[in-house]
């Protein structure tokens, strides 16, 4: 019971609500809040459950999430959340896959609980296991151990120096890890939580609810901030508390960054860097404004290494690595390894570049890295120049599709609220007629509304695939 030691009972002494569900107005103390999971950790016995059983739980950001959460904690149980909307067929595969005893599904009203015979005879004691996207079509099960919990927890805590002051504003689904370790970490550190439930207007209240909680840690994907930005909603939040805003998991644009400064001055833009297979690799330090300008994601996190491998491929080594994928030894095996040297060890998937002082510098996915005639292209570098050289502010994703002659073909796929279709090409057919043969892009997706997001806040690049194989316009 360590890591419940470290979220609630070392701190029942505070008398002062730490949650606060933004929806209806409820706040809950550390004590009310153990109370709670007692409770719920009753009905959970009931089924019962033994140290180590996976319980699915379908995440709505509600507190009936966060005490089932905490009360698998308490009883040592792995949990599993899965997106509120998540498809019932992912939902099976996963409770399968899994071999999960329980599933708690429907906002926190059903219960389904499956026999103990389903379930594998030795399994690794988890704190949680998270889906995520897999290369193969089936979602991939990261395994986290309680160690590497409770490291990533402290880790990312001190860099960005949470304290019993900040209120953190989490409009992120519990079920993506950016969410769930803003619970985990605010709990830790005495940090109040607003949890804001996920509609399709939770951009429109955004501004409202910094606001109106006086919110000082805003965690945001780049989407939901280039959205705020464009809209003009940002505008409207006067200058106050809110001391940083951090973002991770996907391009973060230095253009956006300078718009965000020049909104809110005074308010810290924290760039970083993670995996669900390690939680977060490397954290922008406060006041490092100058490698921010460079395109940095800042320093890897402390009492970690990394370094870069085969074609630049980052390689991560320290207490964050997780313990693997659940139920695929073979997947395991090809993305984590135990180094003779650095210990345990992952593969990023992704090319960096690291400076002198050891800051990190993002250039590409592996396997998004586009080929064109044999020759690699970064979609990320034409994003950026695209950025730079046409509207900084401009929504723009560089995707691939097949292509019969050239290998693989660019389409730039866009939004813009100040420039028509017509503009636009006009301005990329000469900006890229500088470009190579192998850089230029076949076509144009132009979007009549901003890029559309997954579950998780980050750009759908699967749809978009989809999108433009049937509606690009060839440059």
């Amino acid at each position: 019971m360590m890591l419940y030691e470290k979220l609630i009972l070392d701190h029942l002494h505070r008398a002062e609500p730490v949650l606060f569900s933004a929806h209806d107005g409820r706040a809950f103390t550390y004590s009310q809040l153990h109370e709670l999971v007692k409770e719920a950790a009753e009905k959970l016995s009931i089924y019962g459950l033994r140290k180590g059983d996976r319980v699915v739980i379908q995440n709505d950001n509600t507190p009936e999430t966060v005490i089932l959460i905490l009360a698998c904690v308490y009883l040592e149980l792995c949990f599993v959340l899965v997106p509120e909307h998540e498809s019932q067929e992912r939902i099976q595969y996963i409770i399968s896959d899994s071999g999960s005893r329980l599933a708690v599904l429907n906002h926190s009203r059903e219960f389904i609980s499956f026999p103990a015979e389903d379930c594998r005879a030795e399994t690794p004691c988890l704190v949680y296991i998270l889906y995520t996207s897999g290369s193969t079509g089936q979602p991939k099960g990261v395994m986290a151990p309680e160690a590497q919990v409770i490291f990533c927890i402290d880790a990312i805590n001190s860099c960005l120096m949470h304290n019993p002051d900040d209120r953190i504003l989490c409009c992120l689904p519990l079920s993506f890890d950016y969410g769930m370790y803003q619970l985990l970490m605010s709990l830790s550190s005495e940090a109040s939580l607003v949890l804001v439930r996920n509609s399709g207007a939770v951009v429109q209240s955004l501004p409202g609810l910094l606001a109106k909680h006086a919110i000082t840690v805003f965690p945001a994907m780049p989407a939901m901030l280039n959205a705020l930005v464009q809209s003009g909603l940002l505008n409207r939040l006067k200058p106050g508390k809110l001391r940083c805003i951090t973002s991770t998991g996907d391009n973060f644009p230095v253009e956006l960054i300078n718009e965000l400064s020049r909104i809110l001055p005074g308010t810290q833009i924290i760039p970083m860097y993670g995996l669900t297979e390690c939680k977060r690799v490397s954290v922008m330090p406060f006041g490092r404004a100058d490698k921010i300008q460079e395109g940095s994601c800042g320093l890897p996190l402390p009492g970690t290494k990394v370094r870069l491998g085969d074609s630049g491929e980052l390689i991560i080594s320290g207490p964050n690595v997780m313990a693997g994928y659940w139920n695929d030894d073979e997947l395991t095996e090809r993305y984590f390894f135990d180094d003779p040297v650095y210990g345990r060890s992952l593969r990023s998937g992704d090319i960096f570049k690291i400076d002198g002082e050891g800051f990190l510098y993002f250039q590409g996915r592996l396997k998004q890295i586009i080929k064109v005639d044999g020759i690699r292209v970064s979609g990320s570098e034409i994003e950026h120049d695209i950025r730079r050289r046409i509207d900084s502010s401009i929504d723009v994703k560089v995707i691939s599709l097949p292509d019969s002659v050239h290998g693989e073909k660019i389409i730039v796929c866009v939004y813009s609220a100040s420039l028509s279709e017509k503009e636009f090409m006009n301005i990329l057919r000469e900006l890229s007629g500088d470009w190579p043969s192998y850089r230029r892009p076949a076509g144009v997706l132009w979007l009549g509304c901003p890029m559309p997001q997954n579950s998780n806040g980050k750009t759908d690049t699967k749809l978009l695939r989809k999108m433009a194989a049937e509606n690009y316009v060839y440059l």
